[in-house]
């Protein structure tokens, strides 16, 4: 028999598969099998906890959008990135060897799969990125920034851009950012003292008691980081999925963004799933039927509504 290689270019549509807090790539093989058999290509990019920690306590205004020189040539990484490794990279940085995967895979459309804080704040940037290339949104931009991209790259930008078919949001966002430290309990001993090594002790191991102007500076940044979401003017198709018995992201927060969403874009493109009793990111594990179902019917509304040009 003749194995498939899932991670090399094909003609098929593509989901990245963005983890929450903590994933480790095996985590996400269920959402990978299930995405097979969909027919996608799947590729699995996990940020560190060291670059949640830093979309968490982010200045504002945030960094300088800059692209690599030799952006997006050169080997693109491996599917399925394991946290650890990356933890001395910057979410920008991740972020753009993100879209240089996309870019290697050549699909026809692909569709952005965040997982809690941890996959939304990878989107966020990504959704950055895309502002920053497009002539129209110039003017939100340092001009310093514009310049790091030439023609080549920003064609590129563009068509990735444009092909992007949806989003969905499994279990976020959340701007209550000053409690990562409950959300980085779940991390390895390893992860946590790396993030506590330059955030501090009291955001890693003591959430209740961290310091006044650390969480000054995470509300602020939590508020930034909401208003984004809600206000983005990208009339994409998003799906929100949440629960009542969430513990680390509030379902009435989730809901209060869909709705938003719907009057700013429309109720034919913004989707919303709610369950009474699912565990955080679990929701495919806790009602398998109605989660599939839920899928279906969003990369349905997708694939309608996405060119079918290559990237």
């Amino acid at each position: 028999m003749q194995l498939v290689d899932h991670h090399m270019p094909t003609n098929k549509p593509l989901v990245v598969l963005a983890g929450w807090l903590g994933c480790q790539p095996r985590f996400l093989r269920r959402y990978e099998e299930l995405f097979f058999r969909k027919g996608y290509q799947v590729l699995i990019k996990v940020a560190s906890p060291t670059m949640v920690a830093e979309s968490c306590f982010r200045p504002l205004p945030p960094p300088s959008l800059k692209c690599h020189a030799q952006w997006p040539k050169g080997q693109f990484s491996k599917a399925h990135t394991s946290s650890s490794s990356l933890s001395s990279s910057s979410m920008q940085d991740f972020a753009w060897d993100l879209l240089r995967d996309v870019h290697h895979r050549q699909a026809p459309h692909y569709i952005f799969y965040a997982f809690s804080n941890g996959g939304c704040f990878v989107w966020e940037q990504v959704r950055d990125i895309f502002h920053a290339a497009d002539t129209n949104n110039q003017k939100q931009f340092q001009e310093s920034d514009i310049e790091t991209l030439n023609e080549e790259q920003r064609k590129i930008l563009t068509d990735l851009k444009g092909c992007t078919a949806g989003v969905i949001f499994d279990s976020c966002p959340s701007k209550q950012l000053a409690l990562l430290g409950i959300a980085l309990s779940f991390c390895t001993w390893k992860e946590r003292w790396e993030v506590a090594r330059t955030y501090g002790m009291d955001v890693v191991f003591f959430p209740n008691m961290v310091a006044q102007y650390k969480k000054d500076i995470a509300n602020l940044r939590g508020i930034t980081y909401y208003r984004g979401l809600k206000d983005d003017p990208w009339e994409i198709p998003q799906l929100y999925m949440c629960s009542e018995s969430d513990m680390l992201i509030p379902s009435n927060l989730v809901e209060d963004l869909a709705y938003h969403r719907r009057d700013v874009i429309g109720k034919d493109r913004i989707f919303l799933k709610k369950w009474e009793t699912s565990r955080h990111c679990a929701h495919y594990i806790d009602h398998p039927n109605e989660y599939e179902a839920t899928l279906d019917a969003f990369l349905h509304v997708c694939s309608s509504s996405t060119p079918k040009s290559k990237l």
